[in-house]
């Protein structure tokens, strides 16, 4: 057996060919959210926001409880395979089929569904969080985006992009097990 690559805040060891060595924990998955911002630290909205703004968006939607968990959790892998932009990701060869295999591993573990057949609407509501975080965040990219949106979606992701982490913490494990 090979070591670890690397470990969790937790003591979890790392294999990046193999997830089942790793048990996920809610404190991991909520300390790598929190510290992981998005799109290589180039704007300042962490995962933990982002995964908590994508839940909100699919619980206001109306979504099925199985779906409003899985948006709440949708990026949850990224914790232990890094935010990485999708073109990178078309670049770097294998890379996708250890994101699926850490996909499904922190899915199953969170009981969350997999891949259903109507995961397009979760990846709509994440490109819409996208264009909000960036609009909210003055992004040098957003200078289209506004009137597209309604007035309640831009009121939620204020609200999410003003939470304190402590905040953050309970609305994502608030909305992941849907307590």
């Amino acid at each position: 057996m090979n070591p670890p690559h690397a470990w969790t805040r937790m003591g979890q060891p790392i294999n990046f060919a193999d997830p089942s060595w790793t048990q996920v924990l809610d404190e991991d998955l909520l300390t790598g959210m929190a510290h992981i911002t998005r799109y290589g630290g180039q704007w300042p909205c962490t995962l933990l926001a982002h995964s908590v703004l994508v839940g909100g968006l699919a619980k206001e939607r109306g979504m099925a409880p199985d779906m409003v968990r899985l948006a709440y959790a949708h990026d949850a892998h990224e914790v232990f395979v890094g935010d990485v932009h999708p073109a990178l990701k078309d670049l770097l060869g294998t890379y996708r089929e250890i994101e699926d295999r850490w996909e499904a591993h922190v899915r199953a573990a969170l009981r969350v569904p997999i891949k259903p057949d109507n995961y397009g609407e979760i990846r709509g509501i994440d490109a819409l969080a996208r264009k909000l975080e960036m609009f909210l965040l003055c992004h040098p990219g957003a200078a289209g985006y506004g009137p597209e949106f309604g007035g309640g979606d831009l009121i939620l992701a204020a609200q999410v992009l003003a939470k304190t982490e402590a905040g953050l913490r309970t609305a994502w494990l608030n909305g992941v097990r849907l307590t």
